[in-house]
């Protein structure tokens, strides 16, 4: 039986097979070298494979060229001691390492772990371990994983963090200053609130056309109107038609000039129908365009002091009349005084030209004829005494108010006479003379003065 047929067909398989097997490891070969090229020229990367052995110790099977820039070892050291990679790791990061490692292995699911490495430079990095564990057909575990620098991204999370910290605090900050402003603006609105109800009157507010937006509660206890009854309305629709007349035109200039109201004074009708005489004062409010908004201001009822000021008037209407009625009594008196003065007058120069023409020519002829010296003394005094009474030296004696006693011893004084000589002719002591010329001294001004009383009597007129 020929078999040579068969045998080299076999043979021809056998070589086509070999061929395939020898393109398929080929391939293989140039897979694993492009993987190799891949992992070993990864940037921030290292690919790396962990075998578990039986004694529990683990040695890398693989590991990428990069490792020797992240982690500043040789491919060597790494392959030959496991723990020249697990000995970088900062102590307080190894035991969370072990809980991901134990959490993985009991359900064979991926690792993920970010752990702080310190470098043999003695630089911290950060990297982030992924690794998934599986069984090989031996037995052994083994742990396919990638180690990733993310040093970059915690600086920017740190950053980030701080950032967001520091915006935290700003946020906290502001929020506490909107805090404290709306409490402040609630304390000062309640504070306005207050004084906007204590103040004897009302707040208004109106729009461009005068209308009512806002009034607060006195104006209810002055005019009597509810606030719905209020709002919505123009002040001219609570006067009588002729104060409307008046105001009108004024209202409509002050509103078209954009000027404030200021101390206007006009009369509103109550609810119930009496008149209340209001003064306003309102200021105008503008967009920041300028345009006018409208009015804000305030109302104060002044009936009793309108009624007080035209009892005054009144009053002094009267009081005017009272004094021009006054005016011309006066007038009528001071010509009266006039005339009496001029009487007095006229009665003064007849009593002096009487005694000068029926008096004294008869006194000096009876002087002359007297042979008896006391007597022609007495004719002597009373001849002075005449002359004294029609002079102004009477008078000035009497304005000090000399007694009669110092007027006869200041005349005798004023004629030269001695102590001595009033004291005989007015039959007392000189004790007595001495005494009333104390008094006459001392009238006058003359006590504790070195002035002759005689000179300052003659001085008299």
């Amino acid at each position: 039986m020929d078999t040579s047929g068969p045998n080299q067909e076999l043979l021809e398989e056998i070589s086509a097979l070999k061929l395939h097997i020898r393109d398929l490891q080929e391939s293989e070969l140039d897979r694993e070298q492009r993987l190799l090229n891949v992992t070993n020229n990864l940037s921030n990367a290292v690919v790396y494979q962990i075998t578990g052995l039986p004694d529990g110790s683990r040695c890398f099977t693989y590991v990428s060229r990069s490792v020797e820039r992240l982690n500043e070892v040789t491919v060597e050291e790494v392959m030959a001691d496991a723990g020249v990679i697990y000995r970088q790791v900062l102590p307080e990061y190894r035991s969370i390492v072990t809980e991901h490692e134990e959490e993985a292995l009991k359900n064979l699911t991926t690792l993920r772990v970010e752990v702080l490495s310190r470098l043999p430079s003695g630089c911290f990095r950060w990297f982030e371990y992924t690794s998934t564990p599986r069984r090989q057909t031996d037995g052994l575990l083994v742990w396919d994983g990638v180690e990733v620098d993310i040093t970059d991204r915690k600086r920017m999370e740190e950053e980030l963090r701080m950032h967001r910290d520091h915006l935290g605090t700003l946020v906290a900050e502001r929020t506490d200053q909107i805090r404290q402003e709306v409490v402040r603006r609630k304390e000062k609105e309640e504070q306005y609130l207050a004084l906007v109800e204590s103040i004897r009157g009302w707040v208004w507010e109106a729009n461009a056309d005068l209308v009512h937006t806002y009034a607060s509660s006195g104006m209810q206890e002055i005019l009597g109107y509810g606030l719905e009854e209020f709002i919505g309305k123009s002040p001219v629709d609570f006067m009588p038609a002729g104060e409307i007349e008046r105001l009108k035109p004024l209202i409509k200039k002050t509103i078209s000039q954009k000027h404030p109201f200021i101390s206007l004074h006009h009369t509103a009708l109550h609810k119930k129908g009496h008149p209340i005489f209001v003064e306003v004062n309102g200021v105008p409010f503008f967009d920041q365009k300028g345009k006018l908004l409208g009015y804000r201001g305030s109302c104060h009822d002044i009936t009793e002091q309108k009624r007080t000021m035209d009892a005054l008037k009144e009053r002094e209407e009267e009081l005017t009349v009272k004094s021009k009625t006054l005016e011309e009594v006066n007038a009528a008196l001071r010509v009266l005084l006039k005339q009496r003065e001029e009487d007095r007058e006229d009665l003064e120069q007849q009593f002096v030209s009487n005694i000068r023409e029926m008096i004294l020519p008869y006194i000096l002829k009876a002087k002359k004829g007297q042979p008896d010296p006391a007597h022609k003394t007495y004719l002597e005094i009373a001849v002075t005494n005449l002359n004294e009474i029609i002079s102004p030296f009477l008078n000035t004696m009497r304005q000090l108010n000399f007694t009669p006693r110092e007027i006869e011893v200041a005349s005798l004084v004023k004629d030269g006479r001695t102590t001595k000589e009033i004291a005989e002719l007015m039959g007392v002591a000189p004790s007595a003379i001495d005494s009333h010329r104390n008094n006459i001294r001392i009238k006058v001004g003359l006590n504790k003065k070195k002035i002759n009383l005689r000179s300052y009597l003659l001085s008299l007129k």
